[in-house]
């Protein structure tokens, strides 16, 4: 500031000096006059080059706090203090106040409402707070950014990190900024006590989506063994979406309301194929089934069908379930080349009959003949049982044609 009015006044000497020049030979009161005038003028402009001006310095307990522009900007602050402060009294915060006038710089004058927290801001005795009402009820007053944070931290208390929802106070909470003598600044436990008692309600919005099973349209198919099915078209889940909202209140769970519910995608139905066919042996291969001349294993004895050739387990036989101890004939004349017990077959016999046709008669409860033996059609080999791999009590008859396991419903009449 030294240096600024230093640069006036060398200004305004060396603007009189060039004057002065000018003036010799004047009579000496015009002299007077214009050199007053002259000085008053170059001391004007002075001030403009440097931004200075006539004001005030505003000091509080012998310190400058501000620059003002006018007696009135003085009057308007003080004014205005009574209004900043929030608490009991405003008058301590103006008994070490007073201005004076000065030159002051331009860009540094103040406005009342700057004055007025400048003078609060240096009283040591004020600071600035927030009083915290609860239903119109002043109930703490605190420094406003760490009260703000307990109401955040309450609010944020039942909030679930990564899940969207809003929370807010069942009470009707306000926070107002203001200036308040120190002292009647709560404690920090009785301010968080306070709002750790305020009642917190969270709301989330959620929406969740529900599978919508598919049905099973079963078809007929005439080409498929009976037993045997298979996927023809894959159903597909449909997408049921539910809007709900869910509210706590501090944590616990009052209300699960149904806001909406939509199909976002139908179920696809699923299209399986169920095999209606004793057998799916070809015209050539039923022909020389028929010519064989096998009888029916199990004579005239009463049956049902279990299991047909094909039937999707890779299961190479037919299951012809009867009674425990039901005979079981051989089907043509033939050798026995097998008669024991054979792993998953159970009690088995396996019979050659010359002509390129062994037949296998499995699970059986005992086997009534041996390796070796020669037998006719009609001949008895063994008894109905479920020794082996077997759920129940039947015959698993196999026909192999040269090396290979074939249908044998239409060799013993089922098809």
């Amino acid at each position: 500031m030294i240096f600024i009015f230093d640069d006036v006044f060398a200004t305004v000497k060396n603007r009189v000096g060039l004057l002065g020049k000018h003036l010799r030979g004047c009579r000496t009161s015009k002299k007077i006059l214009i050199f007053c005038l002259v000085s008053v003028i170059c001391v004007l402009i002075g001030m403009g080059a440097v931004g200075t001006r006539f004001g005030y310095k505003v000091s509080y307990g012998g310190k400058v706090i501000a620059s003002i522009g006018s007696k009135k900007q003085f009057t308007a602050a003080v004014s205005l203090i009574s209004d900043l402060m929030k608490g009991n009294s405003s008058q301590e915060t103006v008994e070490k106040l007073s201005y004076n006038p000065s030159l002051v710089l331009a860009s540094q004058l103040k406005s009342e409402g700057q004055l007025a927290k400048a003078i609060l801001e240096s009283n040591q005795k004020v600071v600035a707070a927030a009083a915290l009402t609860v239903d119109g009820e002043s109930v703490a007053v605190y420094r406003y950014t760490e009260l703000k944070a307990m109401l955040d931290q309450r609010l944020a208390q039942f909030e679930t990190a990564g899940v969207k929802c809003s929370s807010a106070f069942l009470q009707d909470v306000q926070v107002e900024q203001g200036y308040y003598l120190v002292f009647e600044l709560n404690d920090e436990q009785t301010v968080r006590e306070t709002v750790d008692s305020l009642s917190v309600e969270t709301v989330l919005v959620t929406e969740t989506d529900a599978a919508i099973p598919f049905q099973t349209i079963q078809q007929s198919d005439p080409t498929r063994s009976i037993g045997s099915s298979a996927v023809i078209a894959a159903g597909q889940e449909g997408v049921l979406r539910t809007t709900t909202q869910i509210k706590w209140i501090n944590g616990v769970e009052v209300e699960r309301v149904t806001l909406h519910s939509e199909t976002v995608s139908n179920p696809v139905d699923q299209v399986v194929a169920v095999g209606t066919a004793k057998s799916t042996a070809s015209a050539e291969e039923k022909n020389a089934a028929y010519a064989s001349g096998f009888i029916f294993p199990l004579g005239n004895a009463k049956y049902r069908i279990g299991a047909y050739f094909g039937d999707g387990r890779n299961h190479r036989g037919i299951d012809i379930c009867a009674d425990a101890g039901t005979k079981i004939y051989a089907v043509a004349a033939g050798k026995v080349v097998q008669s024991g017990y054979d792993g998953s077959y159970g009690n088995c016999v396996v019979i050659d009959h010359g002509n390129g046709y062994q037949t296998r008669y499995a699970h059986n409860t005992l086997n009534v003949v041996k390796v070796g033996d020669t037998v006719s059609a009609g001949d008895v080999i063994g008894t109905v049982g479920r020794t082996g791999n077997a759920t129940g009590n039947h015959v698993h008859f196999e026909v192999i044609k040269g090396n290979t396991r074939v249908d044998p419903a239409p060799y013993i009449g089922l098809s």
